[in-house]
């Protein structure tokens, strides 16, 4: 399996990743819990994000799965996540046609470099190429540099990230270069037998396919095998023997360099899948994916052998995206697979060797049944020979001398003797004897009746016809013959008797291996199942596709039970987003006069009268995220229309963030309890065409990221920055009745142009007659403070009437008081600086929030409401294709209709916690397989479930703590306290 991108593949996706991911800035960086090789990059603008996967050495793309990160990032990621995080992705660029590719941030102020040859590496550098921070360390070692921290990179230099890039010149190579490959190789080839001592050194010849390939690395491998097929050329076969046939491999060389070509300059590359059956897929269990496994990825379709495939992927990127992703996500099921199928032959062969074991002894009581049966039936016989055996002991005969006796006999044709097998087993005083069965007997009647009828005339057979029925009479009767043991101790009879005794104890022990064997299968297939669950508990976060989420999902929100969606900003800023972007004039805004209420809006589009039923849903929303959730306070929520509110203060200033000016009167609701709940939402697929979706989106950020870049690069007055005012809506700017007006903190402090002067300047009345007043009383100090001090200051200016300035500031040195002077020059410039600092920063916030608040301003988002109200369903039906379960935190009336929720109150239990109380719940549900039921959960819905992240759900839960009110949940406790406790 193709596991590593070549050359050819990185310059193709260099090239895609460039238009992807160029000014995008790096949110963070993870590690992958799969591989500590892994990386995952998170990079962001304005409504786009996109994860880049780094395996290194291996691969890097974009992917559109999620990827299991762990909680603790190594110090490698660490030290990355200090250098480049929120930093600007300003270029991508390969290095020649090697392996590697440098991703430059903030303008060359870091380099990222990624190497995909050898065993791979990712290094950091600064602007000056030194080594910041690297993957692993690589030491001196013949031409290769050596890598560490604080050592320049010399694999690239600045002449790299020249604008104007020099095309190389295409090479073309002929028959002649190729036969001079050939002589090469072959000549090297008998080097290594020459200087080999070995007997058995042989040359080893490269194919013609490597041959080449070695020459032109920057050729895929597969692409010249693709065309030296085409030319009639064997890939597989040695280059010796086209030394004198070069032209056909030149001329596939020249063709697989047109398509490289073609490949580099091409602005969208189709990519190809190679794929093979999966021996081991079942189509009565496995699913669908399981019966294709993928096996290499390409930018061209590669040669085909009888039982491979291929799968054609628009944009290269995702090709590799879905080979990896789908091999990854595929792999823990094929595992499982695999696991299953060691365990079938597992159990297959426990079973086999419990059925020998059986087998053997149903045959030992077959034979012991036989024997007896056929020493019943040779009783005469039997007793004959033990009568002729004991005959000869009781002579005192020597058992060497018995055996040659027995022997001279049978060569006599005595027939008892004939019966007898030696050697004799007189030490246990027992004999073995060959008699014939009764079937053989039977055979033996027929035969004779059948030879007594025959004619005379054959007996004028030849003598050879005549011997070869008596040597097949002879096999015949060994094999209708039978050895059995006699006891010369016992009669025949008790001898059988000991045969039937043995079958029958064999019968006893096969029952209990029967019933041991049917046990220790069921351990073995327990443990066997056993092993699997706990594989299923050690399963890795399955890849899941990244959910592109709706709008209103980074709010909070819900819909009502009369499907109104009903947004409210988790902060400020979210809420004159939501404002700015989404309110229109007949939407209605709710909130309470209650600490920390939250500014909840009603999605009004058809523009018609919104019941009781939803305001009160929406004040129950504002009041849960007060302060009357954690006390528990029944109040009254309040309501106006959006056309009654605006940004904008009295005099044209725009209010800060989260600040509304109201036009009307309130319009109170009746006191709500605040009664919530969690639940999921299914979307279901609509015959809306998706990639009109994927269009808006696409223009929406490409319009988001102009301002933001034109926000940030804006440096005007307070003055200009107020201007945009006028693209308010004409329903906010006719000002009607004013109530409460809210104002920013900020707004109270004036603007002063000389900031210097703020303490010199003397406080000024109203009237004149206080200014008179003032000015007099000025004048009666100034003159006192003349007549007190006039004699003092003569004789010091008598004193001092010669002192030059030198002079002068010698005495203040030695006196002291030069050094308190410029204290206290010191402290009033650090005041003086504080004061600056302090209005600038004053300003500056004030300039923030007006450009935040511009920044929305006039750029209403067109939103088709219906069709996401229609892809959203609280309960889904058979016929519906779900894509996914969105969580929602809503009051408990909007829920009515789900199928998936649980009530929840005010109390003192943790998110998290609750979180997993509630999931936990709605898995142990009953299902019904069938489908059919739906008084009863489904399997699918429960694995779409089970694949949500609690990260994806704890956002949608905007209180603090709660308390879980799960169906019989608070009966039990006190069953059991009163079954098994006793009152104190």
């Amino acid at each position: 399996m193709k596991q590593r991108v070549t050359a050819l593949d990185l310059q193709i996706l260099t090239k895609e990743l460039q238009d992807e991911l160029i000014d995008y800035r790096l949110s963070n960086i993870y590690n992958i819990t799969t591989s500590n090789r892994q990386y995952l990059l998170k990079f962001a603008v304005p409504d786009s994000k996109k994860n880049l996967v780094l395996d290194s050495g291996f691969k890097a793309h974009i992917t559109d799965f999620t990827r299991p990160t762990p909680q603790t990032p190594t110090s490698f990621v660490t030290k990355l996540r200090k250098h480049l995080k929120t930093r600007r992705l300003s270029s991508i660029k390969q290095i020649g046609i090697d392996r590697a590719v440098v991703l430059t941030f903030s303008d060359g102020a870091f380099h990222l470099v990624l190497e995909f040859f050898s065993a791979g590496n990712i290094v950091l550098l600064d602007d000056q190429r030194r080594i910041m921070a690297l993957q692993r360390l690589v030491e001196e070692k013949g031409s290769n540099d050596r890598y560490a921290v604080g050592e320049t990179y010399n694999l690239f230099d600045d002449t790299l990230f020249d604008e104007s890039d020099e095309i190389p010149e295409e090479k073309t190579y002929t028959a002649d270069d190729v036969k001079q490959w050939i002589t090469e190789k072959k000549s090297q080839a008998l080097e290594t037998i020459a200087s080999s001592t070995g007997k058995k050194s042989k040359a080893k010849l490269l194919s013609i396919q490597k041959a080449v390939y070695q020459k032109v690395p920057y050729l895929s491998a597969e692409l010249l095998a693709k065309m030296l097929d085409m030319h009639g050329v064997n890939p597989s076969a040695s280059s010796v023997d086209y030394e004198d046939n070069a032209e056909p491999v030149a001329a596939a060389i020249a063709d697989a360099q047109k398509e490289f070509e073609n490949l580099i300059h091409s602005d969208k590359v189709t990519g190809y899948i190679l794929t093979k059956p999966n021996p081991l897929y079942d189509p009565s269990k496995d699913e669908e994916d399981l019966k294709l496994l993928y096996d290499q990825f390409h930018p061209f379709a590669p040669l085909l052998k009888p039982d491979e495939s291929l799968i054609e992927v628009e944009g290269y990127n995702k090709t590799i995206d879905k080979f990896f992703s789908t091999i990854e996500s595929s792999k823990y099921a094929l595992r499982i697979q695999n696991q299953e199928n060691q365990a079938k032959t597992k159990i297959e062969k426990a079973r086999n060797e419990k059925h020998l074991q059986v087998q053997r002894l149903i045959d030992v009581q077959e034979v012991n049944k036989l024997k007896g049966e056929t020493i019943i039936f040779n009783a005469h016989h039997v007793e004959s020979a033990k009568a002729a055996v004991q005959a000869l002991l009781d002579q005192s005969m020597d058992w060497k001398t018995i055996e040659k006796l027995i022997k001279l006999e049978q060569s006599k044709g005595n027939e008892v003797a004939k019966l007898i097998n030696l050697p004799l087993n007189l030490k246990q005083n027992k004999i073995s004897l060959n008699l014939l069965t009764e079937e053989a007997y039977e055979d033996e009647e027929e035969q004779s009746e059948s030879s007594d009828s025959d004619s005379s005339s054959d007996s004028d057979d030849s003598d050879d016809e005549a011997s070869f029925p008596k040597q097949k009479k002879k096999q015949e009767k060994v094999k209708n013959s039978i050895n059995v043991t006699i006891d010369l101790g016992l009669s025949a009879y008790a001898n059988a008797s000991e045969y039937f005794t043995v079958k029958k104890n064999t019968v006893e022990k096969q029952k209990k291996v029967e019933q041991s064997a049917t046990k220790a299968l069921k351990n073995i297939e327990h443990k066997i199942e056993k092993d699997l669950k706990k594989n299923l508990k050690q399963e890795t976060e399955v890849l899941r596709k990244l959910r592109n989420p709706y709008f209103f999902e980074k709010f909070n929100w819900f819909i009502s039970n009369e499907n109104y969606l009903i947004l409210s900003g988790k902060d400020d800023s979210q809420t004159d987003m939501i404002y700015h972007r989404y309110v229109t004039p007949d939407d209605i805004y709710v909130s309470a006069d209650v600490d920390g209420a939250s500014h909840v809006f009603i999605k009004n589009p058809n523009k018609g009268e919104v019941s009781p039923s939803t305001l009160t849903q929406a004040g129950i929303m504002a009041l849960a995220t007060s302060k009357a959730w954690e006390n528990k306070m029944v109040t009254s929520p309040w309501w106006c229309y959006a056309s009654d509110m605006t940004k904008s203060d009295i005099d044209g200033k725009i209010l800060k963030a989260g600040t509304f000016r109201f036009f009307k009167e309130k319009n109170f609701l009746p006191p709500a309890q605040m009664v919530m709940g969690f639940g999921f939402l299914w979307k279901i697929k609509t015959e809306k065409n998706q990639k009109e979706l994927e269009q808006q989106l696409e223009d929406l950020e490409n319009l988001d990221i102009n301002d933001i870049d034109g926000a940030e690069n804006a440096e005007d007055d307070t003055e200009k920055d107020a201007e945009p005012e006028s693209a308010e809506p004409a329903n906010v700017s006719e000002a009607k009745e004013e109530t409460t007006p809210e104002t920013a903190p900020a707004e109270k402090s004036e603007e002063p142009e000389a900031p210097a002067e703020v303490d010199e300047t003397t406080p000024q009345g109203d009237d004149d007659d206080n200014t008179d007043t003032m000015s007099t009383f000025s004048k009666a100090t100034d003159s006192a403070k003349q007549v007190r001090g006039k004699k003092g200051k003569k004789k010091k200016a008598q004193k001092y009437a010669d002192q030059d300035e030198e002079e002068r500031r010698l005495r203040m040195e030695a006196l002291g008081t030069l050094k308190q002077q410029a204290k206290k020059e010191d402290d009033m410039k650090k005041q003086q600086i504080q004061k600056i600092n302090h209005l600038k920063k004053i300003e500056r916030k004030k300039r923030q929030e007006e450009m935040t608040a511009n920044k929305y301003a006039g750029k209403k988002e067109v939103i088709d409401y219906e069709e996401i109200l229609n892809e959203l369903t609280p309960t889904i039906t058979k016929e519906d294709e779900v894509l996914e379960a969105i969580p929602v935190f809503a009051p408990w009336n909007a829920l009515n209709k789900c199928r998936y929720r649980v009530k929840v109150q005010p109390g003192n239990t943790k998110k998290g916690k609750a979180l997993q109380e509630m999931m936990h719940y709605f898995s142990i549900r009953p299902t019904d397989a069938t489908e059919h039921d739906r008084t009863f959960d489904w399997p699918r819905e429960h694995e779409i479930l089970k694949g949500i992240k609690d990260t994806e759900m704890l956002p949608a839960i905007y209180v603090g703590k709660l308390k879980v009110l799960l169906p019989g949940k608070a009966a039990a406790p006190k069953r059991v306290q009163a079954r098994g406790s006793k009152k104190k």
